[in-house]
């Protein structure tokens, strides 16, 4: 998972990259361009049209405003209204050929040092730094699989035999590192989000294009999920700590009676509603309509069974959790780690703890569950 993470961010990073480029080149256009005056020879709306790995097409508008214009004497001509070379709906572009009509007389915008390349309307559009902000999505999920995820479901770890007996099982996150890369993760999304708006809204005059002001809300509004998940496992840290589950075996196979133990220290005093111990399996499965693939994961099996109700515990506390399950004889095994077919199924010991004036604690701990003949 977290190769999967490192994976996902640098992917969002380079839509990143792309975006700070483009914004870095409409910044230097506007800045060091020159102007003179043009006249306005024709316009044009040009269609764009592309499609997809699954034949879905798409079809995008550029407008086109060609004018002649002079410099040092040599006469140019060009087509380009804009700093930057944009496609997007026919609408926006037909807002843009209407500013100019045919043998009117405009001011024009020249690089110095390319006095062939020119645009006809210094101002910043938004449409570079959204090339910025929204893969930051990308970067914040994968901060968070990155550095959230401890033990994988696809590949569990053996349990580690302890001196009593029993057989110990790695978390698959802790509640310091799911604060931690929620921090991190937050951090990146504003960090990003305000570098980009931030530049936008000093160099550009008002009034601001309103989608900017729109997709700025949104943004800052989709950070707050973050925050949320920040406070949240900060005071979930606050009142307990990790639980330590163990086994009775060192693996699991079809038809198995299993004792599972617990055991979680209290770091203030509270009401425990409930605590639920049981077997989880996940699928996940991959289906084909109308040329669209969709992969979805859902539990296809979960027994969870009550092992402790309405119990009071004090700052310090240890509470110890114990239940009994059987591993299913009629669900699926668990997938081998390098098969790449679908359904795929993963199977976990899930510990829910309902804490009154708390939030709930909610981990799995990987298993590898085998059929019975093996």
């Amino acid at each position: 998972m977290k190769v999967f993470g490192c994976i996902f961010a640098l992917f969002g990073l380079v839509f990143v990259a792309i975006g700070g480029g483009m914004a870095f080149k409409q910044h230097r256009k506007i800045q060091h361009a020159q102007s003179t005056t043009a006249t306005i020879l024709s316009t044009d709306i040009e269609r764009h049209t592309s499609t997809d790995s699954d034949g879905h097409t798409s079809t995008t508008y550029k407008p086109i405003v060609n004018y002649r214009y002079v410099v040092d004497g040599k006469t140019y001509e060009c087509g380009d209204p804009l700093p930057l070379s944009i496609k997007s709906g026919h609408a926006w572009a037909r807002r843009i050929v209407r500013q100019f009509k045919v043998g009117a007389t405009v001011d024009a915008f020249y690089d110095s040092a390319n006095p062939s390349k020119a645009f006809l309307l210094a101002r910043y559009s938004f449409f570079p730094y959204i090339f910025i902000l929204f893969p930051s999505i990308f970067i914040a999920v994968g901060i968070g699989v990155a550095l959230a995820g401890g033990a994988s479901t696809r590949r569990p770890p053996r349990p580690v035999a302890r001196n009593d007996g029993w057989f110990e099982l790695a978390p698959r996150w802790r509640i310091a590192a799911r604060r931690r890369a929620a921090a991190i993760g937050t951090v990146a999304w504003f960090g990003f989000g305000f570098s980009a708006s931030g530049h936008y809204f000093a160099v550009a005059k008002p009034p601001y294009e309103t989608l900017a002001l729109v997709l700025t809300g949104i943004y800052a509004g989709i950070g707050l999920i973050g925050v949320g998940m920040w406070l949240y496992y900060g005071r979930l840290g606050r009142n307990l700590r990790d639980a330590t589950v163990y086994i009775d075996r060192d693996s699991l196979a079809a038809g198995d009676a299993l004792t599972i133990g617990a055991r979680q220290e209290m770091l203030d005093s509270r009401l425990v509603q409930k605590v639920s111990m049981g077997l989880v399996c996940a699928a996940t499965t991959k289906t084909s309509s109308g040329g669209k693939t969709t992969i979805s994961t859902s539990n296809c099996y979960e027994r969870l069974d009550a092992v402790l109700e309405n119990q009071r515990a004090t700052a310090g506390e240890t509470l110890n959790y114990a239940g009994q399950v059987t591993v299913p004889d009629d669900q699926p095994a668990s997938t081998e780690p390098g098969d790449k077919g679908y359904p795929r199924y993963r199977w976990s010991i899930r510990l829910d703890v309902d804490i009154d004036d708390c939030p709930d604690y909610r981990a799995d701990f990987p298993v590898r569950v085998v059929s019975a003949s093996d």
